[in-house]
């Protein structure tokens, strides 16, 4: 019985784990971490390479280390191929970086952005990092979310909301209302 729980205690503990090794992989996609987290990936290998190999009759523990196993499987197919693209250079926001020290057009039919742009973009790079990091925090998907799209969503935005506050400037902030991550736009 007491065998039971400590293998219990340490899949949740793995778990725990995996989840954490997640989180680390999506900020050094974002740009928030320099170097990618390899040292935990190869450690969580390790650990569970060791459990694969130790019996348990109880189904419970087996189902879960396979749920686990097939987790971390999936997650790292995922990260592989996101390194491969970074590799080559296809990664989005790798891309998006290379054409704009090359002077390309952020995108299909858009101009360079002038140099009076360069403090927009910066508070639109710290607005999509803080937004990001509110959406991981409260366990928000941040699939097909880029800064592109922030960027554009608020620039539309902007007119209407200049309107609505008679004139007057609009900073935006990240927001947690709820337990979800939300923009919300401040007159100045």
């Amino acid at each position: 019985m007491e065998e039971q729980e400590l293998n219990m205690e340490v899949l949740a503990k793995l778990g725990n784990d995996v989840e954490d090794l997640k989180r680390d992989y999506e900020q050094y996609f974002m740009g928030m971490q320099r170097i990618p987290p390899e040292r935990e990936f190869v450690r969580i290998q390790g650990i569970i390479r060791k459990l694969k190999n130790i019996y348990s009759s109880n189904t419970a523990v087996k189902f879960r280390l396979e749920s686990l196993v097939a987790k971390f499987q999936s997650y790292a197919r995922y990260w592989s191929r996101i390194m491969h693209e970074i590799e080559e250079g296809r990664y989005v926001r790798d891309k998006f970086k290379a054409d704009l020290r090359v002077g390309k057009a952020a995108g299909p039919g858009q101009a360079a952005k002038p140099s009076g742009d360069k403090k927009f973009d910066e508070d639109m790079d710290n607005l999509y990092k803080e937004y990001m990091m509110a959406r991981i925090e409260c366990n928000q998907t941040t699939e097909g979310l880029n800064k592109e799209k922030l960027k554009d969503s608020i620039k539309k935005s902007i007119p209407q909301l200049r309107q609505r506050y008679k004139g007057k400037d609009v900073k935006f902030r990240v927001v947690v209302e709820g337990g979800k991550a939300k923009l919300k736009a401040v007159p100045k």
